[in-house]
């Protein structure tokens, strides 16, 4: 069956590909979080961190992975993007999602701009450099799940969307987290690994970046997710194998 969730054709054939990638129950979950925007007013924003979501649990499927998305685990109840999980349901790793975005006082500049005319400019690091604000997010998101790696002995990877607007490539994601100032990685040794994610016409990259002091290492691939030109297929070439370095 397709769901008729995107306006764009082509992306709402990508996210019905993703839907199928995932297990059952979650798959009606988010086509009921979909549903649940039509309405809203920041649908587009968002439809998109849905979207995103999704895909990260349609990676992992083509990495050979069993995951499950909002699994309850642990005393606290916590709710990790992603749980990859074994074949009776005990939770292998987790996997967390943030969509960068750029920041709200150039997303205004932007908008405006785009009301009289067809490009906006603007400098991503004119109010707050993109740096402070995404190693801040990530200490968030490394803080929220710290305890729980640590209790059940969890690989814990940070997946991380940059969004066409934010323009932070990979190279500038490992900038920030190699930081001599303020090593992410050594604060964290919990954290596995990241996975930077990014778009670029209509095919989605991920990169791993390890944590060589991880506790719990976690291997996974780098690869493009994209829709065959032939069949309309979803399609995941692996550029490596072998663990996040």
């Amino acid at each position: 069956m397709i769901h008729q969730i995107a306006g764009n054709g082509r992306l709402n054939t990508f996210i019905n590909r993703c839907l199928d990638c995932v297990h059952p129950h979650d798959r009606s979950k988010f086509i009921s979080r979909f549903n649940q925007l039509s309405g809203a007013p920041d649908k587009e924003l968002q439809s998109s961190n849905t979207f995103r979501e999704l895909m990260l649990g349609a990676y992992l499927k083509h990495c050979g992975l069993k995951a499950r998305h909002s699994l309850k685990i642990g005393p606290k109840k916590l709710t990790p993007d992603w749980s990859v999980v074994g074949d009776k349901m005990t939770v292998k790793a987790i996997v967390e999602l943030y969509s960068f975005h750029i920041d709200a006082i150039n997303q205004n500049k932007i908008d405006q701009q785009l009301q009289t005319r067809l490009v906006a400019t603007y400098h991503p690091d004119e109010n707050i450099s993109r740096d402070d604000r995404l190693y801040a997010r990530l200490c968030e998101k490394a803080d929220k799940y710290q305890s729980l790696a640590k209790e059940f002995e969890l690989p814990y990877v940070i997946a991380v969307f940059c969004t066409f607007e934010v323009a932070m490539d990979l190279n500038e994601t490992k900038v920030c987290i190699f930081n001599e100032q303020r090593p992410f990685f050594e604060k964290y040794p919990e954290v596995s690994g990241m996975l930077h994610i990014e778009e670029s016409g209509g095919t989605y990259i991920f990169n791993s970046i390890g944590n060589l002091k991880a506790q719990r290492p976690l291997e996974l691939p780098n690869g493009r997710l994209y829709l065959s030109d032939a069949k309309s297929d979803l399609q995941m070439d692996f550029s490596s194998a072998g663990p996040i370095s």
